[in-house]
Order: C-alpha cells, then sequence, then structure tokens
C-alpha cells in the first residue's frame, strides 16, 4: 500500500473513531457501564497491534535506517556527509 494511502487511513481514523464510539456511547455519556464497550474494543485494538507486532515485528534495525555505506573496497562512509 503505498504512503499517500496509508496515510489517509490514519488521518480518516481521527474523525471516522469518535462517529463510532459515539454512537455505541449515545444512552448516557455521562453513566461509566456506558463506556464498557469503548474501553473492551479499544483494549481488543491494542491487544491486536500487540500480538501482531509479537508474530510479525522485529526490533532489528532496517537497513534503509543506517547511515553508514560500505563501499566495495571496504571503505566506510558516511551517507549523511554526502547530502550535506
Amino acid at each position: 500500500m503505498s504512503h499517500v494511502y496509508q496515510a489517509s487511513l490514519k488521518s480518516a481514523a481521527g474523525f471516522v473513531v469518535p462517529i463510532i464510539m459515539g454512537s455505541i456511547i449515545q444512552s448516557d455519556p455521562y453513566e461509566p457501564g456506558g463506556w464498557a464497550t469503548f474501553w473492551y474494543i479499544s483494549a481488543a485494538s491494542a491487544g491486536l497491534g500487540l500480538f501482531i507486532y509479537l508474530l510479525f515485528g522485529s526490533a532489528k534495525q532496517q537497513e534503509s535506517l543506517n547511515p553508514v555505506k560500505v563501499e566495495s573496497n571496504g571503505i566506510k562512509r558516511n551517507i549523511i556527509d554526502e547530502i550535506e
């Protein structure tokens, strides 16, 4: 998925989530029991993200974030110096 679509989906959550949660809590927003569904959905969403990270994620630094470039002759150069 390209960056544009991904950013659009993330931005849409800013106005879609309050609409959905407002419809769930519409009975009485000041009653704590009415918020239980909201907290269960939030906890499930966080748990799902954690589960996906544990299955597929890694703490290994990505090569694209490494500013040191090794040339074919073994010399290490800092890529940031080339940009300036």
